[in-house]
């Protein structure tokens, strides 16, 4: 498999070195050195020209329009296929933009995922730069990735809204028990055997400290919470919530949000 050759041109060096890192995470691309104004990538361009670049439109020294105008000028235009962004936008500069050769305009901010469904499909116009064969795979890699960011947002919003404090560690604990749970929705799976053992793995503990904290941010909830969470708790939990069983158990709590998690994505 050729890999694409992908370079950032971008003033913010933080962003740059997220979505390098991101986008080599793929196994598609491979990533040129990002450069931070139009002159940088000029420069760079006479040495490896990439076969997609994303280009920010706002930059010192040079700015992106203009770093557009020269590509046209060198005869770079149809070679280099330019994916534009910008976080100020109207509809003369995306005008310009494209009438000076970018194949897309994004607007800032915008998730890494957004940026790689663009790239697919800026590399298939055309099918020189990817087959259609890779291309499904890519494609099939990004629904997984948005997917995940989908399930992630649930479970966060349902520990919110029943007061888990986000600062201890059972937090994080709770999010990745659930995420396992929906992961393998349907199947039987032991909290003690293998739930509890998974998060002490990825948290680099044991699984007595894992049930500990669990019990522990539940129980924060159970005490602490406010009127909405306490809402929330008997609205999600019904039958748990009571005078006489007080909170509910570590897997009652863990199963209940996977199983609420996994309709709502479903009703997405």
């Amino acid at each position: 498999m050729k890999k694409i050759k992908f370079q950032i041109v971008d003033d913010n060096l933080d962003y740059c070195m997220k979505l390098e890192e991101y986008m080599r995470s793929c196994g598609y691309f491979d990533m040129l050195p990002s450069v931070h104004d139009g002159f940088e990538a000029l420069k760079s361009f006479e040495t490896e020209l990439p076969d997609v670049a994303l280009v920010d439109v706002v930059m010192p020294h040079m700015d992106g329009i203009e770093l557009l105008r020269k590509l046209q000028e060198r005869g770079y235009a149809g070679t280099v296929k330019v994916i534009a962004n910008s976080p100020f936008v109207d509809e003369e500069l995306v005008r310009m933009a494209q009438s000076l050769g970018a194949s897309y305009f994004l607007v800032k901010p915008m998730e890494f995922q957004y940026v790689l469904a663009r790239v697919i499909d800026v590399v298939g116009a055309g099918g020189a730069l990817m087959d259609e064969a890779e291309r499904a795979k890519l494609r099939g890699m990004l629904s997984r990735q948005q997917r995940d960011v989908g399930r992630d947002e649930v479970i966060a919003n349902y520990l919110r809204v029943l007061g888990v404090p986000a600062h201890i560690t059972g937090y994080w604990y709770l999010k990745e028990s659930i995420d396992y749970c929906v992961e393998h929705y349907g199947q039987v799976i032991g909290m003690t055997t293998v739930v509890y053992p998974h998060v002490a793995q990825k948290f680099g503990t044991t699984g007595v400290r894992v049930e500990r904290n669990l019990r522990h941010a539940i129980e924060c909830a159970w005490d602490n919470g406010g009127v909405s969470s306490i809402d929330a708790q008997h609205k999600i939990f019904g039958y748990t919530v009571n005078d006489a069983k007080g909170r509910p158990t570590n897997k009652e709590f863990i199963a209940m949000i996977a199983d609420r998690t996994v309709h709502k994505l479903k009703r997405r």
